[in-house]
């Protein structure tokens, strides 16, 4: 890097749930000088939650790294005279309210989420309806909404062979996505689920969104600083917790990720001239992904979710682990330098399960553990405390911790990751097998890559200019 480059001294790192909690410690290892910002009222995110949950979530990082309120966060920077020399990171589009007083207050290095993309994010109609306009590569599922479960149920009983998932409006009405490939199961899987749930899915109603089945799932992403592109990649994850696949989803059991070229035929199709607009309206660093599922039977390619405005977990941490730094990636970013400078990332989840089925569970199952690791080198712990030098968990979370390597192929990414996993000293720790990760099942992410990888690097359909 030449001396011309920005770089930052000091790093103040937004949360909510402890996302970049692990990331605040990375930079506070690299030397830098960090506070963790953590949201104390979580109305001010759209969110809520118990006395208990508060305690353990509000524990998180007690002791690792400097930590203050997010509202106090804010009221401190507005003193801050030399706002050139900080670094924003807000890892959730939903901290809008904090990143919109920090640009008021003149702060421009980081990423500053918007009201409108968390809007664009979590309104379902609204993201659709950007995708019919301006995306032509894409196919958009039918949805049918419903307000009564009796509805629904004529509905699944007149469907012939179709396959859905469950989504509620409330935050109380779980999203059911049922994997077997056999219709009349599936449907019956949903129907228990729609009775169990009956009072959550009809106080805000609920929708049946066409599911493909067994679908190839990729997550291409493009970030940009100060509306100018600086990378491109795509995000292949595993998401259900169990091997092959099955089991309740946990959002990245397993992850790799891998550059995209610019002008390749995967870039043409996540990312049309809309998505180019879009990031010069924004300050900083802006990032968005769209999810394509791609369905194995005709080829056709479906709308899966947008992210817009933050970074996707676990993809993040492979990203820096592809990276030459914590600090070094968002330094890279800010000057416009690709900072992925190796070939594959590897991100790997790390449970801390409790007795009870994870859906089951209250806060109180979880109880604080000891974390008995030799080296935090490739680890990124979501829930940690340190009591008296003793690293322990606080019980907020089933997410214990993620593991990542990179290499010059996946496989050298993966064992680099796997090796790093196994330091991570927590009793009765579950992550998914390596072996599992390259399987060649029908959705491993062995399958998906061979898709991709092509995709990433063709220019097969893109018209110069």
């Amino acid at each position: 890097m030449s001396s011309d480059n920005r770089t930052f001294e000091h790093f103040v790192i937004f949360t909510a749930f402890g996302e970049s909690c692990s990331i605040a410690k990375k930079l506070k290892d690299e030397g830098k000088d960090v506070i963790l910002a953590m949201v104390d009222d979580l109305k001010h995110v759209d969110s809520e939650e118990g006395p208990e949950e508060h305690k353990r979530r509000m524990e998180n990082y007690d002791g690792v790294v400097e930590k203050m309120s997010a509202e106090k966060a804010i009221r401190e920077l507005a003193s801050v005279k030399d706002k050139d020399s900080y670094f924003l990171y807000f890892d959730l589009n939903c901290l809008y309210r904090f990143a919109e007083q920090a640009l008021k207050l003149g702060f421009k290095y980081g990423n500053f989420p918007a009201k409108e993309d968390y809007a664009m994010e979590s309104d379902r109609d609204k993201a659709k309806e950007i995708v019919k306009k301006y995306y032509p590569d894409l196919k958009i599922a039918p949805v049918f909404d419903f307000s009564k479960i009796e509805e629904a149920m004529k509905f699944l009983e007149e469907d012939k062979g179709g396959f859905f998932a469950l989504k509620g409006n409330s935050d109380g009405a779980k999203t059911v996505v049922p994997l077997m490939e056999d219709s009349e199961i599936c449907k019956s899987k949903l129907r228990e689920c729609l009775e169990k749930g009956k009072s959550d899915y009809e106080s805000k109603g609920f929708i049946l969104e066409t599911r493909i089945p067994s679908p190839m799932e990729y997550t291409p992403q493009a970030v940009f600083m100060d509306g100018e592109l600086v990378f491109m990649d795509v995000d292949i994850e595993n998401k259900p917790i169990g091997s092959g696949n099955i089991g309740y989803q946990v959002g990245a059991a397993q992850t790799l990720v891998c550059p995209v070229e610019e002008r390749s035929q995967l870039a043409r199709i996540a990312f049309p001239p809309f998505v180019h607009a879009l990031a010069k309206k924004h300050v900083g660093i802006f990032t968005i992904d769209a999810s394509i599922l791609e369905d194995r039977r005709d080829g056709s390619r479906y709308f899966g979710e947008f992210c817009f405005n933050r970074f996707g977990y676990d993809s993040l941490y492979a990203e820096i682990a592809m990276s030459r730094s914590a600090s070094g990636f968002f330094e890279d970013i800010v000057n416009g330098i690709n900072p992925l400078i190796r070939d594959y990332g590897v991100a790997v989840r790390i449970f801390n399960l409790p007795v009870k089925a994870p859906y089951l569970y209250k806060n109180d199952d979880l109880k604080d553990m000891g974390i008995d690791c030799k080296t935090y080198e490739g680890l990124w712990p979501f829930d940690m405390k340190d009591v008296d030098g003793l690293k322990m968990t606080t019980g907020y979370s089933t997410d214990a911790c993620v593991a990542t390597g990179w290499g010059v192929d996946p496989h050298h990414a993966e064992s680099m990751a796997y090796d790093n996993a196994e330091q991570y000293g927590l009793l009765n720790a579950y992550f998914r097998p390596k072996e599992d990760m390259r399987g060649e099942y029908k959705t491993s992410i062995h399958e998906r890559f061979e898709i991709v990888r092509h995709m990433k690097e063709s220019h097969q359909g893109v018209v110069a200019g």
